[in-house]
């Protein structure tokens, strides 16, 4: 028994006209703003009491003529060069974040709760427990920098 032979059926493609990109509202570039070379900055230094001893971590905070923070800078004693090296980056990118207008608010709402070694006490009446050294530091910026009326 024999097959029929199959049907070859050829396509012809119509160019159409490229579809018309949506159109977007302009959108303003970010614009960064700078601290003077001069600036005020308030350092708190914290304590937490952690299962292999005592870490002191020390956040520093620049200011704007206006008070508002607009840089942070994190240290940390006794850490390795990881968790060093990390916390330069989160300092980083909360100092970038300040400088293009994110509120210390949004910042700290992100940071709040974070929890990892090393956490414990810290002896401090308004910073009693740090879940981590980034919650901490946001509890701090919290109570320094966010108004408790906004």
């Amino acid at each position: 028994m024999r097959h029929p032979k199959p049907q070859v059926i050829r396509a012809t493609v119509v160019p159409t006209a490229a579809p018309r990109p949506t159109e977007l509202p302009a959108v303003q570039a970010p614009i960064r703003r700078r601290l003077s070379d001069t600036r005020q900055s308030v350092t708190r230094k914290i304590k937490i009491h952690h299962a292999d001893g005592v870490l002191k971590v020390y956040a520093s905070v620049g200011l704007y003529e206006d008070g508002r923070a607009g840089e942070l800078f994190l240290k940390a004693d006794r850490m390795g060069t990881t968790i060093s090296g990390l916390l330069d980056g989160v300092a980083i990118c909360a100092s970038l974040a300040l400088q293009y207008g994110v509120p210390v608010e949004a910042l700290v709402m992100k940071l709040k709760g974070s929890h990892f070694e090393p956490y414990g006490q810290t002896g401090d009446p308004e910073l009693r427990y740090a879940a981590s050294i980034l919650d901490v530091v946001a509890r701090w910026l919290e109570i320094r920098f966010v108004r408790k009326d906004s």
